[in-house]
């Protein structure tokens, strides 16, 4: 009489614990709503957002959303804003984005620069002698 293979579970028997499972050193069973979110190899993620948000806390904010594709991505939220926190206590994930905003401007000022250096080159290009066009390209 042959045996059959046990059923496959959210988390097989001898596989690694998930990273919030290993952390609070408990077994990790098809029970625990982590274990999809958090694998063992992601320790780093699920540590920062243990250390800002707390477990309780995820498990209530990842409660208030719907579906697998919509958790990952939630997940994602999560652990930038417990990264951004841990890097900048004070302005968070604000700071961040106020930075990328300032950096923003500033390409955008340049882009406006080089801009209005093409066309004024495409401006003495127009109204040069046909021996100024010569010598200015011969000169790039």
């Amino acid at each position: 009489m042959a045996t059959q293979p046990p059923q496959s579970s959210a988390v097989d028997v001898g596989k690694a614990a998930c990273a919030a499972c290993k952390k609070q050193r408990k077994r990790c069973d098809e029970k625990c709503k982590l274990a999809k979110l958090f694998t063992a190899e992601q320790g780093g993620d699920f540590e920062a957002v243990h250390r800002v948000f707390g477990i309780k806390n995820l498990l209530a904010m990842l409660d208030m959303v719907e579906g697998e594709e919509r958790k990952r991505a939630a997940r994602e939220a999560i652990v930038w804003e417990a990264r951004q926190r841990l890097a900048d206590p004070v302005n968070g994930s604000f700071g961040q984005m106020a930075r990328l905003q300032e950096q923003l401007l500033k390409v955008c000022e340049e882009n406006g620069m080089l801009r209005r250096q093409i066309k004024q080159m495409h401006f003495f290009m127009e109204n040069a002698s046909g021996d100024q066009r010569t010598a200015f390209r011969g000169s790039t």
